[in-house]
């Protein structure tokens, strides 16, 4: 794979990219999508625990953005349905709260505000070495104000897709596909622009050659000078998580997703049951705060407290471990701008929120006459 050429190439396979392609390739376009592991879709990884075949192995939820819904079920075609259960946050005495209420959403967008101008002063002082914590403030701020806002007003349902979020990508990687896009397992080292053309190289000197180059700000590539830019080491951490198994007669409640506030060893469960599931069980995902909580001694009782006091797992119930799950995070730092960077290459917004990510490309990028065309 040396020197392929094409016209528009996406770096990264995370939902709102394969979204980015697929529209390009409806427009006629060549499209290629290089994804430095083998299985796509990001940080919205899929995998196979035990003898279990492919489960989710970060907890997803999809927050309520205007559009975003409709869109993702329309480009995808995976039914999206109201959560039977919303999601819920747990405090760390034990409380539930809503995931998604007015009151929450406006502490939201007042910790925002306080952060944006905390870290314009400080840039403008010059005490900040750090510009991510502005570039992060800016951008959710705007994202609240245009699309978040609306519902301090109004109310509306958190929704997602009705098979679970492997069934979405699964789907949506099969759109890409038919539309003719392309995709390579390559490692972008470089992205580097001579004669009108960008090229895209990986450390073994492997070259891809496209005329535009579309990746998220958050791709870890940083400018190194006009013309050229590299990627940079970036801070990553493991994320370990356990797979449990419940008969479903020893579920009170179904909750599809459940923030954990101020946990110290657990961040989130969410239940990630595969579509055509013929079991009597439901699947839940327990993400732990800290690598080493998988070989701590405590662990199976902090599973089964957390499981009890979110109403998943009835009191004095049993369930099955699938298996342990570990997968590397990467920190969001060293963002580059947004927009059109230099003539063909373009990043998109991103912040670890789809949703946010999505309504923003929606409202810039998204050529509109192609929505619904498969």
């Amino acid at each position: 794979m040396t020197g392929e050429d094409f016209n528009h190439t996406v770096i990264g396979s995370s939902p709102m990219m394969l979204m980015q392609a697929r529209e390009l390739a409806l427009s006629g376009q060549s499209v290629c999508v290089l994804e430095k592991n083998a299985q796509l879709g990001g940080a919205w990884e899929v995998a196979r625990v035990g003898e279990s075949g492919k489960v989710e192995i970060a907890s997803h939820v999809i927050e309520v953005f205007p559009g975003v819904y409709e869109y993702l079920q329309e480009a995808s075609g995976a039914e999206f349905v109201v959560l039977d259960a919303q999601p819920i946050r747990m405090s760390r005495k034990g409380g539930q709260v809503p995931y998604f209420s007015r009151l929450l959403l406006l502490a939201a967008g007042l910790r925002m505000v306080v952060g944006y101008i905390i870290a314009l002063a400080e840039s403008v002082l010059g005490r900040s070495a750090d510009s991510n914590d502005l570039i992060n403030y800016r951008t959710k701020l705007r994202s609240f104000l245009r699309y978040q806002l609306r519902y301090l007003v109004r109310s509306a349902p958190m929704m997602g897709p009705k098979n679970g979020f492997v069934d979405f990508i699964e789907k949506l990687e099969r759109r890409c596909r038919e539309t003719g896009v392309s995709f390579r397992q390559f490692d972008v080292a470089q992205v580097s622009s001579s004669n009108g053309l960008w090229h895209l190289e990986d450390s073994a000197g492997q070259r891809v050659t496209s005329t535009q180059v579309h990746m998220t700000t958050s791709c870890g590539l940083k400018k190194a000078q006009s013309g050229t830019y590299k990627v940079t080491p970036r801070e990553t951490h493991e994320r370990a998580a356990m797979v449990v198994d419940i008969d479903s007669s020893d579920v009170p409640v179904s909750q599809t997703y459940v923030a954990f506030w101020k946990d110290p060893k657990v961040s989130r469960i969410s239940r990630i049951d595969m579509p055509g599931d013929t079991r009597t069980s439901q699947r839940f995902l327990i993400e732990f705060r800290e690598r080493t909580q998988l070989e701590a001694e405590d662990t199976q009782d902090i599973v089964r407290g957390r499981l009890t006091a979110s109403d998943i797992l009835a009191k004095g119930a049993a369930y099955d471990v699938v298996g342990p799950v570990v997968c590397i995070a990467v920190q969001n730092t060293d963002q580059l701008p947004l927009g059109e960077l230099e003539p063909g290459l373009h990043a998109y917004y991103s912040n670890g929120n789809l949703a946010a990510g999505m309504a923003h490309w929606m409202a810039h990028q998204r050529p509109r006459k192609h929505l619904g065309a498969h």
